[in-house]
């Protein structure tokens, strides 16, 4: 896959103030704090800043939303890349997080143009309770879910594979269900990519 353009296109606190077009499809990408959401979405479009990267878990506070224009095979793709809000620990008020987690479901639950959901969690500190309770909450849809293990460039090569193996279980996935990626060294990103075409061709959640 080829990134021809990648453009920041709105940022909304509300679902009511992304911009809609039906014929656009789109992917989410959600995620714990601090998991890596936004340096995933710089490496996937080759661009050092188009989502801004924190050290502080909790910075992304809005939905925001991206326009790419892409080359594979011959054929133009475009699609919206939203990252939403990450869940869990944040240095943010309480009553704030409840928000995000409102505006999260009301995402997956009411976009008609969301057609898949990348869903990350860390591969080194593993799936946690909120990662789990997030898969169950897409698994209720009919768009494509793509979970992705993050970071996985800090673990060993020989023992990579092993890890999303073990996260599979944890989640109770299938076999192969996990990609292992890392935004800085590039792994796994081709394998991404597959997934995120196939999901492009899949189901929305339109009527």
């Amino acid at each position: 896959m080829k990134v021809l353009d990648a453009d920041y296109v709105a940022s909304a606190s509300l679902i009511a103030q992304l911009p809609s077009d039906s014929s656009r499809r789109e992917i989410a990408i959600v995620g714990r704090s601090n998991v890596g959401k936004s340096s995933l979405i710089n490496a996937l479009t080759n661009r050092r800043a188009l989502a801004r990267i924190s050290r502080h878990p909790g910075r992304t506070r809005t939905l925001n939303l991206y326009a790419l224009r892409c080359s594979h095979a011959g054929r133009e793709i475009r699609f919206n890349l939203c990252d939403l809000p990450g869940y869990g620990f944040a240095h943010v008020p309480k009553r704030e997080r409840a928000g995000w987690s409102a505006l999260i479901r009301s995402m997956l639950v009411e976009r008609p143009a969301l057609c898949g959901v990348i869903a990350l969690v860390d591969a080194v500190a593993g799936p946690s309770v909120l990662d789990n309770k997030m898969l169950e909450l897409l698994s209720e849809g009919e768009r494509s879910v793509i979970v992705v293990a993050t970071k996985i460039d800090k673990l060993g090569k020989a023992s990579r594979h092993a890890r999303e193996r073990e996260i599979e279980g944890i989640l109770g996935l299938p076999r192969d269900a996990v990609i292992g990626c890392s935004a800085i060294a590039g792994i796994g990103l081709d394998a991404l990519w597959s997934a995120v075409l196939t999901a492009l061709e899949g189901p929305t959640g339109a009527p």
